[in-house]
């Protein structure tokens, strides 16, 4: 190099370190914030709560309303949860309580149904001890569905002179209705 280029190249290196010794002596705290920014918080004020604790107040406080919100929910479906049994209880009472009433309705009709069928016995029996030509009008008198019920009930000679006193009509209409109710059985 030549010796006029070095003088030159002195005078620019101690105009930089002049520049550079002015800013650290005016702007010194601030360089060193930002260094310590960008360095990292983990080497920056070590052992030193953060400047900024509003932030971590938020935060907690944040945390603490969310905290109450699930205490809430959670008060709210125990609550559910016991009114959920108490209706399941009352529920499961309700219908023990059907259930007893349907099994004495069950038994009402079981023994109305007795009684009935004790009546209808007591009439067959009444029919079958009567003159055939006695009982031939009350036969013709019924609707011939229901005179077939009675009928069929009864001891085969009986219901025969009973037939054989009806008119001829009525004893074909009853035989058809007793022919009739057994015709929709399926014969093997």
């Amino acid at each position: 190099m030549s010796r006029s280029r070095v003088p030159a190249l002195v005078l620019i290196i101690c105009i930089f370190a002049a520049s550079a010794g002015l800013r650290i002596a005016t702007e010194g705290p601030q360089w060193a914030s930002a260094l310590s920014g960008a360095i990292g918080p983990a080497h920056a004020n070590l052992g030193e709560p953060p400047a900024d604790t509003s932030q971590q107040d938020v935060f907690l406080e944040s945390l603490q309303r969310r905290e109450a919100e699930l205490d809430l929910l959670e008060q709210q479906i125990n609550e559910r949860t016991g009114e959920l049994a108490d209706a399941e209880r009352a529920l499961a009472l309700q219908i023990e309580q059907l259930e007893q009433a349907e099994q004495t309705l069950r038994d009402t009709l079981s023994v109305a149904s007795g009684a009935a069928e004790t009546d209808v016995a007591r009439l067959v029996s009444v029919y079958e001890s009567m003159r055939p030509a006695t009982a031939a009008p009350l036969f013709g008198a019924m609707e011939p569905s229901f005179a077939a019920g009675f009928l069929m009930r009864m001891e085969p000679e009986a219901a025969g002179a009973i037939l054989s006193a009806v008119t001829p009509e009525q004893a074909y209409a009853l035989s058809a209705v007793m022919a009739g109710r057994h015709a929709a059985v399926v014969q093997e």
